[in-house]
Parts: structure tokens; C-alpha cells; sequence
């Protein structure tokens, strides 16, 4: 697979049939190259302008020691906050998941259990689980 290019027909045995499920994980591979692509080229015209003062045939040595150490605090800095996002997003959906648990109602099997454990302590006899 080469740039967004991707071979969709690999599902369910050349049936001609596609598998949401590699569809998926082709997309998700392609936003990810699509990602470090563009990571890779802000960090590069960012560090260049930094570093270098005048373009020429070769970088001499402080040009080549600016870039490699503008790329490491560009990693740095990326990974920083992309760990702080990701955590975030963690917690987010954790705490969203946490709502939607209390707000969905009891599933009828559930439901069920509950009311004859309710009538069998209201008679008196021991509660079902």
C-alpha cells in the first residue's frame, strides 16, 4: 500500500464482498502514515527556519547540531501533548460511559430477576441471584 492508495477487494475471500472490519484498520493505517506525514514535514520547515540562515550546498556543523536538537524538542513537545490529548480522551469517554451506564434503563432479563427477588423477599423466603 503506498500513499492513500489501498486494495479494498482483500475481504471474504475475493468474494468481492469488503470486511468493515480491515476497511477499518486500512483507514485507520492511512490516517496514521497521513499523520506522521504531516508531523514530519511541519517539523522540518519549522526547524530549517530556525536553523538555517542561509540555504546553501551543505549544512555546516551548528546548522546540523540546531536541526537535530529543534527536531528532538519537536518530538518532545508532540509526544507531551499527545499523551496529555490521549489521556484526556480517556477520560472523557470513561466519564461518558460512566452517564450512559446510569442513564440506560435495567435490560428486561435484569428486569425480570429483580422483580422475583423483590416478590420472594416480600414473602418472606430467601432473595433469587
Amino acid at each position: 500500500m503506498d500513499g492513500f492508495g489501498s486494495d479494498f477487494s482483500s475481504g471474504a475471500a475475493g468474494s468481492g464482498k469488503m470486511d468493515p472490519g480491515t476497511i477499518m484498520e486500512q483507514v485507520k493505517v492511512q490516517i496514521a502514515v497521513a499523520n506522521a506525514q504531516e508531523l514530519l514535514q511541519r517539523m522540518t520547515d519549522k526547524c530549517f527556519k530556525k536553523c538555517v540562515g542561509k540555504p546553501g550546498g551543505s549544512l555546516d556543523n551548528s546548522e546540523q547540531k540546531c536541526i537535530a536538537m529543534c527536531m528532538d524538542r519537536y518530538m518532545d513537545a508532540w509526544n507531551t501533548a499527545s499523551r496529555a490529548y490521549n489521556s484526556r480522551l480517556q477520560r472523557r469517554e470513561r466519564d461518558l460511559t460512566t452517564q450512559l451506564s446510569a442513564a440506560l434503563p435495567v435490560p428486561p432479563e435484569n428486569r425480570r430477576k429483580r422483580l422475583w427477588s423483590k416478590v420472594y423477599q416480600a414473602r418472606g423466603h430467601l432473595a433469587v441471584n
